[in-house]
């Protein structure tokens, strides 16, 4: 299959239907001259229509009948019946789905008459010598006949529709795919990307059981919440927008803001309003399909017998119809009883009033079916027979029942009044409309407590309120959808909230206002319902409002009062802020409300410190609340429109109060400039805060002063250059005052410009430099421990020189200073902070000095050096910690050569060097020459210990085996003693022969490393002295454990006694029983075994001192043979190794006692033991 697409929707088809065998899908698509294929291919390629957006696949089962030929011997008997012409009729009697799926429990089950026997049987002639290929002739006795079997079997079918699926081919399950987007789907190069493209392409899904079941859980679970979270959203506004321009173009650009933001509030309202009817009648298609699941499922049936009971009363009663009549009562009766039973047991599925009318209606329907049953003629023959001679409590249980249908029936009915009021309460968006309903809400209530038998009780009335109470609840808490609330136009939030409090103060209101009038009247019984219930949860929401009404019209009154124009020229800007911060404690909670008091009480605190601080402020500084500007374009709309000369001379008069305005933002603006311009830049955080805020991005600390004075001269340069062309105005008194009073200002930034760039000078004179001149390394005491100590204790001991100790324990003092310190990469930051503070106030014009415009032109070049060195001294630390205390010590001159490359890093090169650059490519050259030496030391010791994990590993009492099957059959299962003990030592010899050669290849593997370190292939570097006595210690230690574990191994193996090692021959000597070998011998073999064991270790020779050379053989005197050191004389010393043999060698005294009394048991019988046995039977008889 080369389309990915379709083999993701096999992928899916199968898990979903549980198929298995590809075949299925194959003749799917083959199926009709490849009609599915074409299909598929036409829903993945082409746009879908309207009848063509979906596929449902579903799988079917058909009959297949198929042949097997089946040869059977001509006379054996078989299951069917041979008949006379040599014909045969065979019977299948087990026959299995070939080639099928196997049937799950989910699946739609076969027939038991098919899956038991399914296989016809026919009569087939064959001529027995017509065909040689089915009649062997050579032997009449052997001869075969072939027979031809027919049987059925069922098979698995999968099938596609578009549309909807054929009646004859429902099934229980079915998989769908619906295509969600338009035209040609790409198809990926391979599966994974499938995988992870497909779903955005089209939904699928799988269905299967009871498809209305199905349909009520989706709309209840899964639609309904996500509809109502989706109505949420759409609730939530934009956050406030802060005016930051005043300008004319700008502020136009505001006004159509707001326009627009307006028209979408307008559109959402509409929205909300759509989707709330669409919740409601999404509510009424979940009522209907429950009512239709209950109606279909519903077991209240009574069963009628098919008897005749047209005949008189007394003829019925004296019959045998009576028996049938009484069980079935008593069968009416438990089932009435039961149902009776279930419907007094259930509740209400919440708290809400329209799940109380469900209820009623669930109730109501279910009693209403068995009443209409309980009414049906026979139904009523049936009682009336059976009471004539039983006078059973029939009436009893009819007259509860018809009370509870009545009851039922009734609730139902005044409930339904209820119904469109409380779904305005549950659905309604305007909270108007709430309050609209109230009125006749509880006039209906009261309607209900006069006629309703049931509601004239106060727990069930107030049951009933309690519910409408906490509906309201619920829906004014979601209407105010807190915290988001805050973040809406706090105007329409005000109105919300007003119209939300008005409307629980109107329900406790209508409530006490009809209950004085039914005690006025005094007709009816009286309202004496629980208060706290009624008005409980209506209260403490009510009271959560007023709070939030009150945070509501504080923060629009701050809004209002600290607008963004003012907020940009007052110091204290973040408590302003904070008074606009809402609180993200739920206060609806009730168990927030120590919480939220707190909350509260915090908040009252910070408006009472925020009004102390700006009623000053806000009244010597402001009378207007708009900016001087925006007032003057509008007074210039108006000035061009022709009026009378009245309004025309109230202009006038307005110009002289926009030049008063414009006065008082120029001081706002000086006293903005002088507060903030009093700390130099560098020190004065705020400044920095400041900067920021306005700008948004980041700008060093000088150039973002002086963008930050020249924004306020702009501020205040606008107006005024407008304020010009009205020469007329301008040229009075208070338009001269206005001008000189600019003119100052404006000279008094551009002097605190000019001191800003002469401050940053000197800073450069001053301190630039001297970061330049730092070097560019510096060592720190490294915080990592180092890993330098003793080399791990050894059994083995060496004397050593003094010299090698003394080399093994510490490095030389240059290598140990380099090791303790870690180098950092010495580039103060402010470096690049002055490169960028340079190119900003050159984009404003001012002069750059040389050295800094040096710097500016090195800044890739220092970004470029500052990597490379952070890279090579992270390296240069990764390479020490990586490397043993041994490692350092052969490497030692290595080390010092790397610190002599890297020792101008912190002694001579600094930042203005031109060397730079050499100096990175110098140390990466000789740490590269440095970490292939690392490399070599690290892959020569993995060398060295594989090799000594072999040694480790090694078996000093190898099992023998056998050569060949023969030889065993000809000794026996076991060998004999001397033969095991023979066998052992051959195969420990070979085994150690190896080990030999691999403790041999030792010594050119370190050889090899001290040719690369120190450039000599003698052996005996006395740099390498300590890594020489590292290995050889390491081998030392292999060595023992290795014979310790095996002599502990041999002797858990000998004293269980599980599985002989070798066996012991008994012979017949004369008279005598003697043993091969005898008890004596073998015990010699056994410690000979021993010997031999431990003594194998000689192979291993030791190296010269202070050399890794294997030491020669040395002549002893009165000896011919040479001796060598060997790892023997250590271990034979060891006292924890001949513990263990002594241990061996008492288990095995003990065996050999053992087999000598065994073999002494037979001297009784030595009488009988005679040569010549037939002359001495003769002699006796």
């Amino acid at each position: 299959m080369d389309d990915t697409r379709i083999e993701w929707m096999k992928h899916v088809i199968y898990k979903g239907l549980n198929l298995v065998d590809n075949d299925i899908f194959l003749e799917f698509l083959e199926r009709n001259d490849n009609e599915n294929e074409l299909e598929l291919a036409k829903f993945l390629n082409d746009s879908p229509k309207d009848e063509y957006q979906i596929l449902i696949f579903y799988k079917t089962f058909y009959e297949e009948e198929v042949e097997e030929i089946l040869e059977i011997p001509r006379k054996q008997s078989t299951n069917g019946v041979t008949d006379v012409d040599g014909e045969v009729q065979y019977e299948q009697t087990n026959n299995s789905l070939d080639n099928s799926e196997e049937m799950t429990t989910n699946q739609k089950q076969i027939p038991d008459e098919i899956l038991t026997n399914n296989s016809n049987t026919n009569n087939n002639e064959m001529n027995e010598k017509g065909d040689d290929s089915l009649i062997d002739e050579t032997d009449t006795s052997l001869k075969y006949t072939t027979i031809i079997n027919r049987k059925t079997i069922w098979r698995t079918r999968l099938s596609m529709k578009n549309t909807s699926v054929d009646i004859e081919a429902l099934t229980e399950e079915y998989v769908y795919f619906i295509r969600i987007t338009k035209g040609y789907i790409n198809a990926p190069n391979d599966l994974k990307q499938t995988f992870n493209f497909m779903p955005s392409q089209m939904q699928w899904g799988y269905m299967r059981g009871s498809f209305l079941q199905n349909l009520q859980n989706l709309l209840k679970q899964i639609y309904s919440p996500l509809l109502k979270d989706q109505q949420l959203m759409l609730h939530e506004n934009n956050q406030y927008q802060q005016e930051l321009e005043i300008s004319e173009k700008d502020q136009l650009e505001l006004n159509e803001k707001k326009r627009k933001e307006q028209q979408e509030n307008e559109e959402t309202k509409q929205i909300v309003e759509t989707k709330d009817e669409f919740l409601i009648n999404t509510r009424k298609f979940c009522r209907i399909v429950e009512t239709t699941i209950h109606q279909l499922n519903s077991d209240i049936v009574l069963e009628v017998p098919n008897i005749d009971v047209t005949e008189d009363d007394l003829e019925i009663v004296k019959s045998s119809k009576f028996i049938i009549i009484e069980k079935t009562i008593i069968s009416w009766n438990r089932q009435i009883r039961q149902t009776l039973d279930i419907l007094l047991e259930k509740k209400p599925s919440d708290n809400s009033p329209l799940s109380l009318i469900d209820y009623w209606r669930d109730r109501n329907l279910i009693l209403g079916t068995l009443i209409e049953q309980l009414k049906r003629s026979n139904v009523i023959r049936f009682y009336h027979l059976h009471q004539i001679l039983e006078n059973d409590t029939y009436s009893a249980l009819f007259s509860e029942t018809n009370s509870l249908y009545v009851q039922s029936r009734d609730n139902v009915k005044f409930l339904s009044l209820l119904e469109r009021h409380f779904k305005t309460l549950t659905f309604g968006n305007k909270i108007e409309s709430l309050i609209d309903i109230i009125h006749p809400l509880i006039q209906t209530f009261h309607m209900i407590w006069v006629l309703s038998r049931y509601y004239n009780h106060d727990e069930n009335m107030v049951q009933l309120f309690e519910r409408t109470a906490l509906a309201i609840t619920n829906r004014v808490i979601y209407t105010i959808n807190f915290p988001n609330i805050f973040r809406s136009d706090l105007k329409q939030s005000i109105s919300l909230m007003k119209t939300i409090i008005n409307l629980l103060n109107h329900w406790k209101n209508v409530y006490y206002k009809k209950r004085s009038e039914i005690e006025l009247i005094g007709r009816d019984a009286r309202w004496e319902f629980d208060k706290i219930k009624l008005f409980n949860n209506t209260d403490y929401t009510c009271l959560i409002c007023e709070n939030l009404l009150e945070i509501l019209i504080t923060i629009n009154d701050f809004r209002n009062i600290f607008n963004t124009k003012l907020k940009s020229i007052t110091c204290d800007t973040k408590k302003i802020d904070e008074a606009n911060q809402y609180m993200k404690i739920n206060p609806f909670n009730k168990e927030n409300k120590i919480s939220w008091s707190e909350e509260l009480e915090k908040f009252h605190n910070l408006v009472e410190h925020l009004e102390y601080k700006a009623n000053t402020l806000i009244n010597d500084s402001f009378k207007l609340l708009r900016s001087s500007e925006s007032v003057f374009n509008v007074w210039c709309k108006f000035c061009h429109i022709k009026t009378r000369r009245k309004i025309h001379n109230l202009l006038n008069e307005k110009f002289i109060d926009i030049l008063k305005q414009y006065e008082k933002e120029l001081i706002n603006i000086s006293s903005i400039f002088h507060q903030n311009a009093i700390l130099p830049p560098f020190y004065n955080n705020q400044q920095n805060n400041i900067i920021l805020f306005i700008f948004n991005k980041f700008i060093p600390p000088i150039s973002g002063l002086i963008q930050w004075v020249r924004y306020l001269l702009n501020y205040i340069k606008k107006p005024i250059l407008k304020f010009l062309k009205i020469n007329e105005f301008m040229k009075n008194d208070e338009g001269k005052s206005i001008r000189n009073q600019y003119i100052i200002i404006g000279k008094q930034m551009k002097n605190y410009e000019a001191q800003l760039y002469q401050y940053w000078l000197i800073q450069i004179e001053q301190s630039f430099d001297q970061y330049l001149n730092q070097t560019l390394l510096k060592q720190q005491q490294s915080t990592m421990i180092t890993r330098i100590s003793s080399l791990p204790i050894s059994r083995l001991s060496l004397n050593s020189s003094s010299k090698s100790e003394q080399n093994t324990n510490e490095l030389s003092r240059i290598a140990i200073q380099f090791s303790k310190y870690e180098l950092l990469v010495n580039f103060h930051p402010n470096i690049l902070v002055t490169i960028t503070e340079a190119k900003h106030l050159e984009a404003l014009g001012f002069k750059i000095p040389e050295i800094v415009i040096n710097a500016v032109m090195k800044e890739s070049s220092y970004i470029v050096y500052v990597e490379k060195l952070k890279f090579l001294v992270k390296r240069c630390h990764e390479l020490f910690t990586q490397l043993d205390p041994v490692e350092l010590t052969i490497l030692e001159s290595y080390i010092i050569n790397l610190r002599t490359v890297m020792k101008p890093g912190w002694d001579i090169l600094n930042w203005k060097s031109l060397g730079i650059n050499e100096f990175i490519t110098k140390v990466e050259e000789e740490l590269n020459r440095f970490a292939s030496m690392c490399n070599l030391c690290k892959k020569t010791a993995a060398d060295i210990e594989a090799r000594l994990e072999l040694i480790g590993s090694a078996d000093l009492f190898p099992t023998p085996k056998w050569t060949d099957e023969y030889q065993k059959t000809a000794m026996g299962e076991y060998f004999t003693c001397k033969e095991y003990f023979a066998q052992t030592v051959i195969e420990r010899q070979k085994l150690f022969e190896e080990l030999r050669t691999q403790h041999t290849s030792l010594t050119p593997l370190i050889i090899k490393l001290e040719g690369a370190i120190t450039q000599q292939n003698t052996g005996n570097s006395k740099i390498m002295v300590p890594y020489f006595e590292y290995w050889e210690k390491k081998l030392f230690d292999r060595i023992y454990a290795m014979v310790i574990r095996n002599l502990q191994s041999y002797l858990n193996r000998i004293s269980r006694q599980q599985e002989p090692l070798f066996a012991v021959d008994l012979m017949l000597a004369g008279t005598d029983v003697v043993g091969n070998p005898q008890p004596a011998e073998l015990y010699r073999l056994v410690i000979q075994e021993l010997r031999d064991a431990i003594e194998s270790t000689r192979v291993f020779v030791r190296w010269y001192r202070g050399s890794c050379v294997i030491a020669p053989g040395v002549k002893i005197d009165g000896s011919e043979d040479l001796h060598y050191f060997t790892f023997y004389e250590e271990i034979a010393k060891s006292n924890e190794i001949a513990d263990l043999v002594q241990q061996i060698a008492k288990v095995y005294a003990n065996t050999v006692e053992k087999v000598k009394r065994f073999q002494d048991s037979w001297r009784k019988h030595k009488g009988k033991f005679v040569a010549n046995k037939v002359s001495t039977i003769n002699k006796k008889r």
